[in-house]
């Protein structure tokens, strides 16, 4: 199954990504899951939305949900200039959650099974853990 929505950049935007997002998901998977999927989308997109592509409504983010029998795919995408450098698991495990800068990235790199980004093109899978 691949789905997939466009977003202008504008934080109001945000609500259309969590509806979008609890549509969309598997309804199998467990709480936990669920809720680091919904976060870790909301931390990247709001990333997108400001740094990347400084809060200018002509400039889109584009989120992917690719979903196979064990994973869970998603690939955010925007319009920015900004390549994305991800912290390693260990510099992550050290940063500050409070900081408003990196919360993103950090959430992202220690919560999802694998990370890796191009360009301006980030991509974070999950195993599927089943409720």
């Amino acid at each position: 199954m691949l789905q997939s929505i466009q977003l202008d950049s504008q934080l109001s935007e945000l609500v259309n990504l969590q509806e979008w997002l609890k549509r969309n998901l598997p309804k199998d998977i467990s709480l936990k899951l669920h809720n680091n999927i919904l976060l870790i989308n909301q931390e990247l997109v709001t990333n997108s939305i400001v740094h990347a592509n400084s809060l200018d409504k002509s400039k889109q983010v584009y989120v992917t949900l690719k979903e196979s029998a064990d994973l869970i795919e998603f690939t955010i995408v925007d319009e920015g200039s900004v390549e994305i450098v991800l912290p390693t698991k260990d510099e992550a495990k050290n940063m500050d959650y409070l900081a408003e800068n990196g919360r993103g990235l950090k959430l992202a790199v220690l919560l999802s099974d694998t990370i890796y980004t191009e360009k301006s093109k980030i991509v974070f899978i999950f195993k599927k853990d089943k409720e």
